[in-house]
Parts: structure tokens; C-alpha cells; sequence
């Protein structure tokens, strides 16, 4: 983050909770319920959610600060970043429910361990407490848990007691819904609710890293030179530019009209939302025959159009086939 600063480059991305990203939303928390700072409801809906009704579609809260980041280079010897504190309704639910899932799961094992105490090879301190730790981290509830074992190798009189750290769950649950986003752009190019949506938007460039993984097929090259290496570098830009191009075009010509693209998911699925890796998909099966008539004479047939080629043909306004 230093180093973008420096070359005033803009960034926006997810920070994770460090002991003090979590000790800054704990103070950012009391100053919410103190009134000393508000949400900002933010107008958001994903295109998976925007078929529900608008009551049961998620809702989405910010609330900025400014954060000082360590910089010897600079005026001040630090560089003024802002986070954001993102809340989601669906994130709420679904971190209660990990929780819940986690601390269920934590007491299963712990009573599963002491049933089999002094059986089988739970018969050592040392080995009971490994299984024990080893369950709880499967579970993922290890905070949540402190437990005793009594008992000695000799006597193998095992008893396990355990209980729940209400603390530490009430803290977690202090974090249900909550996500930090860090960025360096000013606020007058990037509200927080926009930081928020560009920040959702990420899934784009995933789809393209996802193009770049599947129908072009990166993977490790052995180039002969270095020189071919920008070469290389072009050919899979120009790829993923063509490919983006053609999703952009099917996809407007989609919202223009209301008619998708009949025959591009399986068992005849609409999609108003095809992916360039969907249509290229279609033409998988489309090959041109090349008939060779003598020395340096050669005929090429070019195969009817499916219907659904046919269709994404047309969209891109591409010209008719030779007969």
C-alpha cells in the first residue's frame, strides 16, 4: 500500500481482520451506538438478487474512517488512508449460522471424545488433548471452547468437563455482516458506496481471469527466446479484447431487445447474461473443409450455420458465409 501511494497509483481492496482492524471496528462500533458516527444505506442489488421481491433482497450499510498508514517518505511521515466498514444483511445471517454451525459441531466432538476416554488409544494425556484440539479445529470452534482434563496415566480415571466462551462469541458476533474495504482514492472520485459497488464488480475481472484459464488455455510455456515472450503477451491480449467485444455484443443486443440466445446453456436454459466462454462454446463443433484439387488448387466449403451460430453470426454483424 506504501509503495502505490508513492507512485500514486489508486488502489481499492479487501483488508483483512488484523488484531487492529479489529480493534479500530470495535472502536468504530461503540462510536456507532454512541451516535458519534451513522451509516450510510447504500442502493445496491446483484443481478443474482434483482429477480426477488424487494423486500427479501439483501440491504447494504458503509461507514468510513480515516486510517494512518506509516510512510517516512512522506510530509507528515504517514499517508491517510480510508476504510470502509461494509454491513450486509446477507452477511449477518450467514455469519450467525456459521457460528451456531461451529459451536454445535464444537460440542458434538467434545462429547464423542468423552465417550471414548481410557478406550482404544485415548489412554494418554497427551494424545487425548491432541484429539480433542484436533477436533475443535475441525469444527472450527476452538474459541469457543475451554475445557479440563482430570485424570493420570496411571489411574486412567479421565473425566472432561468443558464451556462455552460466551465472551468471545459475543464478540464475534459484534462482526456478523462486516467487511473492510482499504483505498486511496479521494472521495471525490470514490464515495464509500461506491467503493462498495466497484469493489463488487470484481467478479468481471475474475470472469475474464477465468477466460484467460479455460479457452485460452494460459499455462506454463517454454518460449525458445525472451523475445517472444511480447508476442505471446499480444496474442492473448488481442484474445481477451475479441472476447470481450463478442460478450459485449451479444449481451446488449439481449438487453435491447428482451430475446436471449436460444440452445447456449444445456437442457435449453435461458441466459440473459451469456459469457464470452458460452459463445465461443457454440462454434466448438464448426470446422471448414479444405478439398485439395491437384498442385496448388484448393476449394474451401464453409458448413451451414446451426441456428443458435446463425444467431450470434447476425449479432455481430458479421458478413454472410461463401454458399
Amino acid at each position: 500500500m506504501v509503495s502505490f501511494c508513492r507512485q500514486q497509483q489508486l488502489f481499492l481492496a479487501a483488508h483483512p481482520w488484523t488484531d487492529t482492524a479489529k480493534a479500530v471496528w470495535r472502536e468504530t462500533w461503540q462510536r456507532l451506538q454512541a451516535g458519534q458516527l451513522t451509516w450510510t444505506r447504500v442502493e445496491y442489488t446483484s443481478r443474482n438478487k434483482a429477480h426477488k421481491p424487494p423486500a427479501e433482497r439483501p440491504t447494504y450499510r458503509v461507514c468510513e474512517i480515516a486510517h494512518t498508514l506509516k510512510d517516512a517518505q512522506a510530509l507528515q511521515g504517514h499517508r491517510t488512508l480510508r476504510w470502509v466498514f461494509v454491513w450486509s444483511s446477507d452477511k449477518a445471517v450467514q455469519d450467525a449460522r456459521q457460528r451456531t454451525e461451529a459451536v454445535q459441531a464444537g460440542e458434538a466432538a467434545l462429547k464423542r471424545v468423552k465417550t471414548l476416554l481410557g478406550k482404544y488409544d485415548y489412554v494418554s494425556r497427551k494424545t487425548i488433548k491432541a484429539r480433542i484440539d484436533q477436533a475443535l479445529h475441525k469444527a472450527k470452534a476452538s474459541a469457543y471452547f475451554t475445557y479440563a482434563l482430570t485424570g493420570t496415566d496411571e489411574n486412567q480415571a479421565w473425566q472432561l468437563c468443558w464451556k462455552r466462551r460466551h465472551d468471545v462469541m459475543e464478540d464475534d458476533a459484534g462482526f456478523d455482516g462486516v467487511a473492510l474495504l482499504c483505498t486511496n482514492a479521494p472521495h471525490q472520485r470514490l464515495s464509500s458506496g461506491e467503493a462498495m459497488i466497484k469493489y463488487k464488480e470484481q467478479v468481471y475481472v475474475e470472469q475474464t481471469i477465468d477466460f484467460l484459464k479455460s479457452p485460452v488455455q494460459i499455462r506454463p510455456m517454454w518460449l525458445h527466446t525472451p523475445k517472444r515472450l511480447p508476442g505471446l503477451t499480444l496474442l492473448i491480449m488481442v484474445a481477451t479484447l475479441v472476447a470481450a467485444l463478442l460478450e459485449y455484443q451479444v449481451r446488449r443486443r439481449i438487453a435491447k431487445t428482451g430475446q436471449v440466445v436460444k440452445g447456449l446453456q444445456p437442457e435449453g436454459r435461458d441466459d440473459p447474461y451469456p459469457t464470452a466462454k458460452s459463445i465461443l462454446r457454440a462454434f466448438q463443433d464448426y470446422a471448414l473443409v479444405i478439398l485439395q484439387r491437384g498442385k496448388g488448387h484448393a476449394q474451401v466449403r464453409h458448413p451451414k450455420l446451426r441456428p443458435v451460430q446463425r444467431k450470434i453470426w447476425n449479432i455481430i454483424g458479421l458478413p454472410p458465409l461463401p454458399s
